[in-house]
């Protein structure tokens, strides 16, 4: 890691104590110290500030064949090695001053698919700083803005401590739309973390109503991008909710989640009376059914007397969620989803869908007298993408649907990267080797997606068939 000026000082101010032989020597370089002038140490501190311009300079790039001069300038520094580059990396600096107060911006994803989101900027914005994000659904009917003053409400003066995002007329946050359409809140929080300087370990969903239930989808789906979840006045639900639960639920496990809803949520859209299809019910069976499906870091609070439409959540337990960080160093990993932009849950990443992505209804054809709801889970498994993965010691192990080519994204706090490391695909070894750690595998994998938290230097490529390989 690159010294700052302050700390090579210190250490050279500290070795003059121990040159007591040479009064000389020491006399001197303490004085080229204190009044500022180049000593022994000044090529060092300014190779180091060489190696922070340059990667700042690589991230402001916007051309790919700068970007790649730039790169193998950086590999060659001389005070280069992946550690010293990722505190480079760290400290960069590329996010313009924003004015405090809502503005709106369009995100483009797909083709002719646009989406207007309002993001909330703090009074004390400073671009130099990461700042949480709360990523917030909209109610059926309601707007984007209405969202955002809805949780100045419930925040009060701790709003200012986040900036908010929310969507109007969101589209792809459900389990049932296109694959286009399901690029939505990827493209989105994209487009927030190069405006904005997020925290991207402390990136947050919540929604009201029909966002509750959105929120709640999100976070199954889009389990890698989220730290906590919190639902409000939702639920739940999918076309197929009986035969999707036991199968997307689990994405759940070791992720948290508070869902809150009022006592009398009973009725439908349309104010009629549910029963065991109202919010309240749905939720209460959750409340049961997600432990014995090994999710257990959901809190369920239901508020005594209240309906549909004066649902609060408790502050102390909301800002609570609020203050969690993503786990960056999981080793046990899974997750299912429907489409490519959905397939990635932390060390390990989809790169190419195998077959087609499933887009529509499913249709079941059940042989008489078999149970229907078995089918139909079996038939929701068979169309569903797969990662599921585990770190154990010096050995990976994966598992692997609809899946032509994904990546395991390494770094030290997962495993010894000076060591031999065995992969298995299923039950066959595919990769036995040591491998190298990357400056430039660091850099373009935080370039493609604008994280300079999470900084994997290691990216091991295993394919459908045959051998992996370090890439």
């Amino acid at each position: 890691m690159p010294d700052s000026g302050k700390s090579s000082r210190r250490r050279l101010l500290n070795t003059l104590g121990e040159r007591k032989r040479d009064t000389a020597f020491s006399l001197s370089l303490a004085l080229l110290v204190l009044i500022g002038l180049p000593g022994p140490g000044a090529p060092v501190a300014r190779a180091a500030e060489e190696l922070d311009e340059l990667v700042t300079h690589y991230f402001e790039s916007e051309d790919a064949s700068a970007r790649t001069r730039l790169l193998n300038t950086i590999v060659n520094h001389a005070e280069v090695d992946v550690a010293r580059v990722a505190e480079a990396v760290r400290r960069v600096e590329v996010w313009d001053p924003a004015a405090p107060g809502v503005k709106a911006f369009d995100v483009e994803f797909g083709k002719g698919l646009r989406t207007r989101v309002r993001v909330r900027v703090p009074e004390s914005y400073d671009p130099a700083k990461r700042y949480p994000l709360i990523f917030a659904l909209h109610g059926q009917g309601q707007s984007a803005l209405g969202c955002l003053q809805y949780l100045e409400h419930v925040l009060g003066d701790d709003v200012e401590n986040f900036i908010i995002a929310a969507p109007q007329d969101y589209q792809g946050v459900w389990f049932l739309v296109t694959q286009a359409q399901s690029a939505e809140p990827v493209a989105i929080l994209d487009g927030l973390r190069r405006r904005y300087h997020l925290d991207t370990d402390r990136v947050y969903v919540t929604g009201y109503s029909l966002g509750g239930h959105g929120s709640f989808m999100t976070a199954v789906l889009y389990t890698d991008w989220f730290a906590s979840a919190v639902p409000l006045a939702g639920t739940y639900t999918t076309p197929n909710t009986p035969e999707t639960k036991p199968t997307l639920l689990p994405n759940l496990a070791d992720f948290p989640m508070l869902l809150v809803w009022g006592e009398h949520d009973t009725v439908d859209q349309q104010r009629r009376a549910a029963g065991r299809e109202g919010i309240a019910e749905l939720n209460r069976t959750l409340r049961t059914e997600l432990p014995e499906l090994g999710v257990d870091r959901v809190e369920f609070i239901e508020l005594e007397g209240r309906g549909h439409h004066d649902v609060i959540p408790p502050r102390e337990r909301f800002t609570h969620y609020l203050q969690l960080r993503r786990d960056n160093n999981r080793k046990a990993v899974a997750h299912w989803f429907r489409f490519p932009s959905q397939g990635r849950i932390g060390w390990l990443r989809q790169t190419k869908f195998a077959g087609e992505s499933w887009e529509g209804r499913i249709v079941v054809r059940v042989r008489p007298g078999a149970d229907l709801h078995e089918y139909a889970r079996r038939a929701v498994r068979r169309k569903l993408g797969l990662l599921e993965g585990t770190i154990e010691g010096q050995t990976i192990r994966v598992r692997l649907q609809h899946t032509q080519e994904a990546e395991i994204l390494l770094h030290d706090g997962l495993i010894d990267l000076t060591e031999p490391i065995t992969v298995y695909r299923g039950r066959k070894i595919v990769f036995q080797s040591l491998v190298q750690p990357r400056v430039s595998t660091l850099l373009e994998l935080a370039y493609a997606d604008w994280e300079f938290q999470r900084l994997p230097c290691v990216r091991i490529v295993v394919p459908g068939r045959g051998k992996a390989r370090q890439e």
